[in-house]
């Protein structure tokens, strides 16, 4: 099986058939994510000091570690940052691509002329959240923890998006079934929720408690936090490995009829 591009060529019509699977590029970032998360978390408990785990701005505030402790401190912070980079590159390729599906579906099919709107906005607002997102390693949450923070709250509530446009667009695509339809009802509906209330809770920490005391509710914060985990960061690869197959990738069609004939011969080999 090839994935993220695959290409057929003509040589007789001297044209050749690209087709580019969104699902791969969406798959890759939230497993480079997790690597990004998992490499963070051995360079510190091994190569930095683990009393960060214990003594550090965001437990002090939020009364628990989320995932960014495993970027914000020496030696991790020296190397996770490169590691962010590729990601970014996969996510903005993911959604990038998933929008040029969409319009695709739209100029033919123009009774998805509202979602296509919506898409188009969201993808935006996505691009610049992810770009937004990087800001996580330039600030320390000693030096600003509102700088530092709002960046990561950011990354949820676009993670969260996106996880809400894909359902919608597998509605759309996917062909599901009755129990299929019952089930990603339920999924986007739970996720929605629990999204709404971590990132809720992040503000609340972060602007001073004005709806409740945090620390108080550390066990409200952790299990909402670790289930927003599941739902938008575990789930949305097992989606994308399920239905890979089951929506169309972005088929682009380029011609080489104006190529030397050595450059085509290349290109045909």
């Amino acid at each position: 099986m090839k994935y993220f591009v695959t290409k057929k060529i003509d040589s007789d019509s001297q044209k050749i058939e690209w087709n580019i699977f969104p699902e791969d590029f969406r798959i890759a970032a939230y497993i480079f994510l997790w690597s990004i998360a998992g490499i963070g978390l051995l360079i510190t408990t091994y190569f930095g000091d683990p009393s960060v785990f214990e003594n550090n701005a965001i437990k002090s505030v939020w009364g628990y570690n989320n995932l960014c402790v495993v970027f914000d401190y020496a030696p991790a912070n020296y190397f996770l940052p490169t590691l962010w980079g590729f990601t970014l590159l996969l996510f903005i390729a993911y959604v990038l691509t998933n929008w040029i599906r969409t319009r695709l579906h739209y100029l033919a099919d123009y009774q998805i002329k509202s979602f296509y709107k919506f898409s188009s906005v969201v993808a935006v607002i996505e691009i610049v959240g992810f770009c937004y997102a990087s800001t996580i390693f330039a600030v320390s949450p000693e030096d600003s923890l509102v700088l530092h923070s709002l960046p990561f709250a950011t990354m949820v509530a676009i993670l969260s998006m996106v996880a809400f446009r894909n359902g919608l667009y597998y509605f759309y695509e996917a062909g599901l079934s009755s129990v299929e339809v019952r089930l990603a009802q339920v999924y986007v509906a739970v996720h929605l929720l629990i999204s709404i209330m971590y990132v809720g809770s992040l503000i609340n920490g972060l602007f001073g408690d004005p709806f409740y005391n945090s620390i108080q509710n550390i066990a409200y914060n952790g299990v909402v936090g670790r289930v927003w985990f599941i739902t938008g960061m575990i789930f949305p690869i097992y989606f994308g490995l399920k239905f890979r197959k089951r929506t169309n990738p972005v088929v682009l069609i380029s011609s080489y009829d104006s190529l030397t004939p050595d450059i085509q011969k290349s290109v045909s080999g």
